[in-house]
C-alpha cells in the first residue's frame, strides 16, 4: 500500500517479528488453559510431556522477543524513515537535530568545541548521530561549499545525563559519560535548521563566544556602487541583503542576497552592493498619474548580518539595516523616514545575506569578485 502506515524494510521486519512472538505466546498461553479443562491426572500417570516442553521453550523464546521488537517498534535505534542506520554508542532516537556523518575519513568527535579538544572517538561516515544543539568554535572549511565558507558551530551528540538511563545506556549501549562534539562541517542535516538550537552560555562556556553587537555600519557611495563596511565582535563572516518593494520590480527577487565576505581579525568586512544592476530592474514607469506627474522613488532596505556557517545567519542582535531610496534617474540616496521592516522581512534579509547556494557569478545585485567569471 503506497499510502499505508506499514512501509521501509527495517519496520516490516520488526512487525514481521512482534507477530510472531505474539502468535507463539498465545499458543503456548493456549495449551496450559487447555490442560486445565482436561480430566483429572491419575498419579500413576506422567505429569508433562514434549508438549508441554514446547510450551516452555516458546514462552522462554517468544517473550524476550516480543519485548525486544516493542520496544524496536516503539523507540527505535534509528528512527524510521531515515536510510542511515545509527552510529554504534551513539543515541538517535528523540533528539531534537539528526544528521549523517559524512567526514571524507569518518568523524572524529572531540570533548569540547573546538580543534584544541582532545579526540575522544571516531565514527564512520554514512552512519546517523542525533544531537542535543550547538556551541560556537574553530571555524571548520565546509567541503561542500565553494568561496570558502566556513562552519563555526559544533554539535554536541546527544546523551543521556541522568539515572538510571545513563548506567543503562553505557552498559546496553557503550554511551559514553562524557560530552562529545562534532563539526557540522561534516553532518548532513536531517532536521531542519530551526531545530537546531544554541546550548547556551554556560554549557558553552569553554567555547568561543557568539558574534554579538553592537554592529557597525558605515556606507561610502560611489559612481553606482555603494560599499558597506560592516565590524560585529566574535564574526568569522557578514553577509549582505537588500528587499525592495514586490510591485517595483519587473525582474528578480523582492528580497536577495548580495554577497558575503569572511572578516579579518576585528570582525570587520566590505561589502560592495552594484545599486545600478538592480535599478535596472526596476520597474521604468515610476511616476505618478496626469495631471500631477510626481517622481516616484523606490525604497530599499538594506541588511548586514553575522554568519555563523553556510545558510546559517546569527541572531538578530547582529543585525543592522539601513534604508535608502532609487530615485526615478537611478541614483541612491538616503531615506530616513521608509517604515521599519517588518519582522518577516528582516528574518528573510537575514537567511538570504548568509544563503551559500545562491549564483555568486549570476547574482544581479553583487560586487564583482576575482572569482567571478560573469560581469553583470
Amino acid at each position: 500500500m503506497q499510502r499505508g502506515l506499514l512501509f521501509g524494510v527495517g519496520r516490516i521486519v520488526t512487525i514481521d517479528v512482534l507477530i510472531s512472538s505474539t502468535l507463539i505466546l498465545a499458543l503456548a498461553s493456549a495449551r496450559h488453559r487447555s490442560q486445565g479443562k482436561t480430566r483429572p491426572v491419575p498419579a500413576d500417570e506422567p505429569t508433562s510431556s514434549w508438549t508441554d516442553w514446547f510450551g516452555v521453550i516458546a514462552a522462554v523464546i517468544g517473550l524476550p522477543a516480543l519485548v525486544a521488537s516493542g520496544m524496536n517498534l516503539l523507540a527505535p535505534p534509528t528512527p524510521h524513515g531515515l536510510n542511515a542506520p545509527a552510529c554504534p554508542g551513539a543515541q538517535v532516537y528523540d533528539m531534537p537535530y539528526i544528521g549523517v556523518a559524512v567526514g571524507p575519513l569518518g568523524n572524529y568527535a572531540r570533548s569540547g568545541a573546538g580543534l584544541s579538544f582532545p579526540q575522544t572517538d571516531r565514527f564512520d561516515s554514512g552512519c546517523t548521530l542525533g544531537f542535543a544543539g550547538y556551541c560556537v568554535g574553530d571555524p571548520v572549511e565546509d567541503p561542500t561549499v565553494k568561496n570558502d565558507w566556513e562552519e563555526t558551530r559544533w554539535l554536541r551528540l546527544g546523551q543521556h545525563t541522568s539515572q538510571p538511563a545513563k548506567g543503562t545506556a553505557q552498559l546496553l549501549s557503550d554511551e559514553p559519560g562524557d560530552r562529545r562534539f562534532v563539526s557540522l562541517a561534516y553532518i548532513a542535516p536531517k532536521s531542519p535548521d530551526r531545530d537546531l538550537r544554541y546550548l547556551g552560555d554556560a554549557e558553552c562556556a569553554s567555547s568561543r563566544d557568539l558574534p554579538a553587537g553592537p554592529v557597525q555600519i558605515a556606507p561610502k557611495v560611489g559612481d553606482g556602487i555603494i560599499d558597506f563596511t560592516v565590524q560585529v565582535d566574535h564574526a568569522e563572516r557578514i553577509g549582505l541583503a537588500v528587499a525592495i518593494p514586490h510591485d517595483a520590480l519587473r525582474a528578480g527577487s523582492a528580497i536577495r542576497r548580495v554577497y558575503s565576505q569572511p572578516t579579518d581579525i576585528n570582525g570587520t568586512a566590505t561589502i560592495t552592493w552594484r545599486f545600478a544592476v538592480t535599478a535596472k530592474q526596476l520597474r521604468p514607469q515610476r511616476t505618478a498619474p496626469v495631471p500631477v506627474v510626481v517622481p516616484v522613488v523606490v525604497p530599499v532596505v538594506v541588511l548586514a548580518v553575522a554568519c555563523l556557517g553556510p545558510v546559517a545567519p546569527a541572531g538578530a542582535d547582529t543585525a543592522a539595516t539601513r534604508t535608502y531610496q532609487i530615485g526615478p534617474d537611478d541614483t541612491l540616496s538616503d531615506n530616513p523616514s521608509t517604515p521599519e521592516p517588518s519582522t518577516a522581512v528582516i528574518d528573510g534579509l537575514r537567511r538570504a545575506a548568509c544563503d551559500s547556494e545562491g549564483a555568486i557569478a549570476g547574482s544581479p545585485s553583487q560586487a564583482p569578485t576575482p572569482s567571478s567569471s560573469v560581469t553583470p
